[in-house]
């Protein structure tokens, strides 16, 4: 499953609904570039690829549940 949606900031409050019962990962992509997608880098530009940042652990959902979760990841990795 993959949901994409932009942000700006560094804060994100939004739902997701309608998920289906099972273990998530969760990444978020760090758009430098702001042009909507990931870009891999340059090698000739000497352009690194965005950062991805990996959430710690699986969400996992369950039926008729709701489930709160705070992340927290440092955006100078």
């Amino acid at each position: 499953i993959k949901k994409e949606f932009s942000f700006k900031g560094n804060h994100l409050d939004t739902n997701f609904f309608n998920c289906i019962p099972g273990s998530y990962n969760l990444k978020l992509i760090a758009d430098t570039d702001e042009n909507n997608y990931w870009s891999k880098g340059n090698l000739i530009n000497k352009l690194q690829p965005e950062k991805i940042y990996n959430y710690e652990g699986e969400i996992k959902l369950q039926k008729n549940w709701t489930a709160d979760i705070t992340w927290e990841f440092n955006s100078k990795e």
